[in-house]
């Protein structure tokens, strides 16, 4: 068994050496809609959204990495009822597995897919329909979320611009308030240094 545990930890020391060339830091920004999914969605609407944050890309081979990122997310949404957007601030870790396909010498198209855990850190106070006193989104909604994420760039030299779409798996809303999901589409910018 020790000998099985060295073994394994060499292999990854390896792999760790042999992928330092082609891992690095990148920053990302993203615009695009969010809004919500789920057979309890009806009166909700989708809106601008937008992140930005930083990432790293891990390879592991010449094809495949790894790509950890921590995004501040605005995830925004309509609701009838509620005048004007309201907007839900995500700190997002999604942690992607991504495959590189190198179409010539200059551009690389890659694809990427993976989980994602998000904590609400701020939230628009909103004054719901009828003059009742105003309350903060995450007394409705709640903070924790988890979901996936999937997506496609290409990438030129250090510059990157893809597509990306993005599925809650828990609920928006709070206990008993249906069932709701949080969705978003965009597009992304990056820049590899």
């Amino acid at each position: 068994m020790k000998k099985l545990l060295v073994l394994m930890a060499l292999v990854c020391a390896v792999l760790n050496v042999s992928a330092q060339e082609d891992s690095k830091w990148s920053w990302k920004a993203g615009i695009g809609l969010s809004g919500a999914a789920g057979s309890d969605s009806d009166g909700f609407k989708s809106t601008f959204s937008y992140k930005v944050g930083v990432g790293y890309e891990y390879a592991i081979s010449e094809s495949f990495s790894i790509e950890p990122a921590a995004m501040l997310n605005n995830k925004g949404i309509k609701v009838e009822g509620v005048s004007g957007n309201i907007n839900r601030f995500f700190l997002e870790v999604p942690v992607l597995a991504a495959y590189k396909l190198n179409l010539n010498d200059n551009y690389k198209l890659i694809v990427n897919a993976g989980p994602y855990v998000a904590y609400g850190l701020l939230g628009s106070d909103i004054e719901w329909g009828g003059g009742e006193a105003k309350t903060n989104i995450f007394d409705t909604c709640d903070r924790f979320e988890a979901g996936l994420e999937a997506g496609a760039r290409v990438v030129f030299g250090e510059m990157s611009v893809g597509i990306d779409f993005s599925r809650a798996f828990t609920k928006a809303l709070k206990e008993g308030n249906g069932k709701v999901y949080s969705q978003a589409f965009g597009v992304t910018f990056g820049y590899k240094f």
